[in-house]
């Protein structure tokens, strides 16, 4: 009964894996309009790892609290 066994292993869902969510920790400012640049508030800041697009106050959500605390810089 070899053949039958393995015909059920093949029908043996793998358990699915979700990624983790992205931490949104590396922004990237993109302006419209050439004379909006500098403009904090008029720029559309979009995500280097998952391109997804925040406004300017959720942005700053990111910015003030980062999700992934911060490596301290200790000299060698």
């Amino acid at each position: 009964m070899g053949f039958l066994s393995r015909s059920k292993d093949k029908e043996k869902e793998e358990p699915v894996i979700e990624a983790a969510p992205c931490p949104h920790t590396s922004l990237v400012q993109r302006w419209d309009l050439p004379e909006e640049m500098g403009d904090k508030e008029k720029a559309t800041y979009i995500c280097d790892a998952c391109a997804e697009r925040f406004s300017y106050e959720q942005a700053q959500q990111f910015l003030e609290h980062p999700s992934v605390p911060a490596l301290e810089h200790t000299p060698q």
